[in-house]
């Protein structure tokens, strides 16, 4: 597709260059060739020397400083950033981001008779068991022999709000989520679908979600991971394998948590984490530290 494409569809601002596109893409997230990105704020034009990028939205005052420099698409307009979302939820509406397909539910899978399951686009394996009031939404991919405990909610959209036309707005998610072999997700569990198909929403094998959970879009979990309950993850985290998190522990969004790592109870995570690093309380730091501090001051 290129940008006069949706030029004719939303008929607003001027392209001075059409160019073709893949992808929709947050500027700070670009995986994937000929992304489109949006800047209305001339402080982000140094991040535009990306190969990634093939098209850039923009108001007509960070136009005049790109002019020289960009040589790819531009579509110049009023509200880059309502554009932008307009156009993203345009292409999730259209199935340009994920062709819809048949359902391919294994017969060996045991799913409740009250569970829903959209009627499109789910994969679920071999000796799953899906229990009562689970929701599973389209693009979502169940490993063999996991498990989903009552009540939990698969695929949903998750909290990207942009303000478009002065009114907040729930952006539409146009990526997926992949649950891998063994996963056991139990009781009120919301798992969010990637905002962009640049990041799905992972969980890898052999991770263990206690109840009342959530993972926000783009969240990726490796192997042997465990989650204890109340647990909130903000989108598009990246945890590491075999890492521990503690009841009621909040990680910010974008952290990367390392291999081995453990989240102590209630700890508020805002930096990144080292393998195999023990973190505690709010705000989070090292656990010796932290140890450290409460005996010296005589917390406890």
């Amino acid at each position: 597709m290129k940008l006069i494409d949706l030029y004719e569809k939303f008929k607003v601002g001027r392209i001075v260059k059409d160019a073709e596109f893949s992808v929709f893409d947050k500027i700070d997230n670009l995986i994937q060739d000929k992304s489109v990105v949006f800047l209305n704020q001339k402080q982000y034009i140094s991040k535009i020397d990306n190969k990634l990028i093939s098209s850039i939205l923009c108001s007509n005052d960070v136009y005049e400083q790109l002019e020289s420099t960009f040589d790819g698409g531009i579509w110049v307009v009023d509200n880059p950033k309502d554009i932008f979302y307009q156009c993203h939820e345009y292409l999730v509406s259209t199935d340009f981001y994920n062709k819809p397909f048949e359902n391919l539910i294994s017969s060996s899978a045991k799913i409740s008779p009250k569970a829903i399951i959209s009627e499109h686009s789910v994969i679920i394996e071999s000796g799953c068991v899906i229990e009562d009031n689970v929701i599973i939404k389209a693009f979502t991919k169940i490993g063999k022999n996991s498990i989903i405990r009552s009540n939990s909610d698969i695929g949903s959209d998750g909290f990207e709000v942009t303000r478009i036309d002065d009114r907040l707005k729930v952006v539409k998610h146009g990526g997926e989520i992949v649950i891998g072999e063994n996963v056991e997700i139990q009781s009120l569990i919301t798992i969010s679908r990637g905002l962009f198909p640049t990041r799905n929403t992972i969980i890898d094998d052999n991770v263990k979600i206690a109840d009342m959970v959530h993972i926000a879009h783009g969240v990726q979990i490796g192997k042997d991971t465990m989650i204890a309950a109340g647990v909130t993850i903000s989108g598009n985290v990246s945890i590491g394998r075999n890492v521990w998190i503690g009841p009621g522990a909040i990680i910010s969004n974008r952290l990367k948590i390392g291999d081995y790592s453990d989240i102590s109870i209630g700890a508020v995570v805002v930096r990144n984490v080292k393998k195999s690093e023990k973190i505690t309380g709010n705000l989070a730091i090292n656990h010796k530290k932290y140890l450290k501090f409460i005996i010296k001051n005589k917390l406890i």
